[in-house]
């Protein structure tokens, strides 16, 4: 199936199911599924995922069903499978900063097709990495702000005339910012997003090498514009998810988060002071 035969297809799936019309971030190996989530407690993530073998509507009825079935079993009457995508992320494979991460588990980042952060973020980065799903490989996941808290949170502001810092906890969490940090302040959801494929392990190995001295680097007027292995628009979007967190968080929480040296963090500080 081609690239344009596959979006389109998994675009008419989206219709139908809905009803309606470098060197930041992960670098590991992982999987990229088009399928059904169901957002039930009590399971694991690969217990309420259910993948489909391609984005034909055959296959759609077929893992759709599966749901069904998953959810009837457990007499849970008040959820349905919503089509979306999965990017999952393998515990013993992944890397931050250069580093092996330190999760008791393998992550799992779903995004139900309709939501403008699969529209906007996740279907078009897939398609610039070239990676249809599904996808068994080695990549790099980043992260940007959820558009939808993004345009609430912005909206807010216009209408009051406040900035960030001015508002308080609850004003935040009433507009957008509806995700807590590991203290349970609030700031905005995070969406996951592919940036690129590599090749092969060799090649993901080098990246995380790269990583790893990108993060290590010097002074900050020694620093590119823009951290390796992003493009500027990437970087533009950190940096948009990282002006809530100025308020309560250190630079070196903010560089942890979203995986870049701590002096691009102290310059972007700088730049909204």
């Amino acid at each position: 199936m081609t690239d344009q035969n596959f979006w389109d297809s998994f675009d008419e799936g989206m219709q139908e199911e809905s009803g309606g019309g470098g060197s930041g971030g992960i670098i590991g190996k992982g999987e990229v599924n088009a399928g059904f989530k169901v957002y039930v407690s009590g399971f694991g993530q690969d217990e309420t995922f259910f993948s489909t073998a391609s984005v034909s509507k055959e296959d759609r009825v077929t893992a759709k069903a599966k749901a069904q079935a998953f959810l009837d079993s457990h007499a849970i009457v008040d959820k349905d499978p919503k089509y979306g995508v999965e990017i999952k992320l393998f515990r013993e494979s992944s890397f931050v900063r250069g580093e092996p991460v330190t999760w008791n588990k393998d992550r799992h980042f779903n995004k139900d097709g309709w939501t403008s952060a699969c529209e906007k973020i996740i279907v078009p980065a897939l398609k610039e990495a070239a990676i249809m799903p599904p996808f068994s490989g080695w990549m790099r996941v980043s992260f940007r702000p959820d558009p939808y808290n993004q345009g609430k949170l912005d909206d807010y502001l216009k209408q009051t005339g406040k900035t960030e810092k001015e508002l308080d906890n609850f004003e935040k969490s009433a507009n957008g910012m509806t995700d807590e940090d590991m203290e349970g302040n609030p700031r905005l959801p995070l969406v996951a997003f592919v940036v690129e494929q590599y090749e092969n392990e060799a090649a993901a190995m080098e990246a995380v090498k790269n990583a790893a001295t990108s993060f290590d680097a010097g002074e900050v007027g020694q620093l590119p514009t823009v951290p390796q292995g992003l493009t500027e628009a990437e970087w533009n979007g950190l940096k948009m998810g990282m002006k809530p967190m100025f308020a309560d968080k250190t630079n070196e929480e903010i560089a942890a988060t979203f995986g870049v040296n701590v002096e691009y963090v102290k310059r972007v500080r700088n730049e909204n002071a």
